[in-house]
């Protein structure tokens, strides 16, 4: 297997700001303004470097360095065992993806992302083709979905019945159980070299996280998305790993894989389970390394907006909620394309009323009233213009938490709250006054209210001088 490669333009902007110091005025302690106008500059600033983990001061240079060193040797020692016992799952190589290499992981390293590129994707016998006008979901134009499809007879790995489907004469299609296959595979790997310290299965998503000794991991029985979820103990927290493993598909400029996308992974994350005659073996483009322009790299400015609305998200889970970060940077950089703003308070302010669809040029339209419907949604691939994925973001009530953090942030003199929200015991630590009780409580009955289906629920939040804040809100499901 290869080394590590990940995206080479987020990693030399990392660099930069970790040669420069960006921000240093903000790695102390609270402040104070005599602007009101310039308080959602400087939280998205200061909120952005005091808990990404890369300038927060939570870790050193070289305490990142070797837990990034510790999680890699780990994921490739137990990919090259995989490979070794069963041929068909060897890997070329290890694709760091996500926030821990992009720069953009808030409050602590627990999380690792990785493509696995198939060595099986280089034999000439294994092809991709664009799925046709038959499939009725993912059909038809090119919007990043396709079968994988075998010759078996020239096929120099052998694969289990199970995991292909017959396609047309002399061909097959390889479905996506082959991630399960792979699963076991791993399961068995992980019982044999880690003895004891293999935890077994274990409900990741549900269940406590509990902090893992050195070297002890576990395995969440169902896949997360697409990829193969483990959970380690490493030296400096107990890490999430996700191991994707997928099919490189060649003569794509930029370079791409297809990742898989049946059964249960498309149920849970796509509009509606496809029946077609490839059921089960749909597979979705996936960029490795996109282009570093301004349609799929983010600029300084709003990769601060986008970690200033991780954490945010990241405050909501811990008070009941759950957003997609996929969600949230696929609005930064839909925003990112039109903006020509420099500050990064209007373009937060920006992305949170398009996420409600505000547009503030329309006739009669208050600045600081909000009559929203909620209903289930989807968000369009910037790759891919025509692909639908579904996130339920206004289904979930994270856009009067997103309002709610705009307006009071907006109008209220009072910045030592913004501290209070890095606290580690939050939410437990907010004493029940103040400004951040009243947030936790409006926050808990949105999601009170949308599980018992009220379809109407109103918010009025009085601020300084005059401001204040009106949000309505109507919920309208899909059936």
């Amino acid at each position: 297997m290869g080394n590590i490669i990940f995206r080479k333009s987020e990693y030399l902007y990392g660099l930069k700001e970790m040669i420069l110091g960006l921000f240093p005025a903000y790695l102390g302690s609270t402040f104070t303004y005599s602007r009101i106008g310039d308080n959602l500059e400087e939280f998205v600033e200061f909120i952005s470097v005091k808990t990404e983990v890369h300038s927060s001061g939570k870790y050193t240079q070289e305490q990142l360095e070797e837990h990034t060193d510790y999680v890699e040797r780990f994921v490739q020692d137990l990919c090259a065992d995989v490979g070794a016992k069963e041929p068909a799952f060897k890997s070329k190589e290890l694709v760091g993806r996500g926030s821990h290499y992009e720069k953009t992981k808030v409050v602590s390293v627990d999380e690792c992302d990785f493509l696995i590129p198939l060595a099986l994707s280089d034999d000439e016998n294994v092809q991709v083709e664009n799925l046709g006008e038959d499939c009725f979901r993912y059909g038809g134009g090119d919007i990043g979905y396709g079968v994988v499809t075998v010759r078996l007879a020239s096929l120099k790995q052998g694969f289990a019945d199970d995991m292909v489907k017959k396609y047309t004469k002399g061909r097959h299609i390889l479905s996506c159980k082959l991630v399960k296959k792979i699963q076991h595979a791993i399961k068995h790997s992980l019982e044999s070299r880690l003895g004891s310290k293999f935890k077994g299965y274990a409900d990741l998503q549900y269940g406590p996280k509990d902090t893992y000794p050195v070297g002890v991991c576990s395995m969440n029985e169902y896949c997360h998305g697409p990829s193969i979820w483990l959970r380690l103990g490493t030296p400096l927290t107990t890490t999430d790993i996700d191991l994707c493993f997928c099919i490189e598909r060649f003569g794509r400029s930029p370079r791409t894989v297809m990742v898989p996308l049946g059964g249960e992974v498309e149920k849970k994350f796509y509009l509606k389970l496809c029946k077609c005659f490839v059921e089960d073996c749909h597979w979705m483009e996936s960029i490795v390394d996109p282009p570093n322009d301004n349609k799929h790299v983010l600029t300084r400015w709003h990769k601060q907006v986008f970690i200033c609305m991780k954490f945010i998200s990241h405050i909501l889970c811990t008070v009941g909620g759950k957003t997609s970060s996929f969600t949230l940077k696929t609005l930064v950089l839909k925003h990112q394309v039109r903006c020509k703003s420099n500050n990064v308070g209007e373009c937060f302010e920006a992305v949170v009323r398009d996420m409600c669809g505000r547009k503030d040029n329309q006739s009669g339209c208050e600045p600081d009233t909000f009559d929203i419907t909620l209903q289930n949604d989807v968000v369009y691939d910037v790759d891919y213009p025509g692909r639908e994925i579904y996130h339920p973001i206004k289904k979930s009530n994270i856009i009067p938490a997103f309002i709610w953090f705009l307006q009071h942030v907006k109008y209220t003199k009072d910045t030592d709250w913004w501290c209070h929200l890095l606290d580690e015991g939050f939410p437990e630590s907010v004493p029940e006054s103040g400004l951040l009780w009243s947030f936790i409580q409006t926050y808990r009955k949105c999601i009170d209210q949308y599980a018992h289906d009220e379809k109407v629920m109103k918010f009025e939040w009085p601020h300084y001088a005059n401001h204040t804040t009106k949000l309505s809100i109507r919920h309208q499901r899909h059936s």
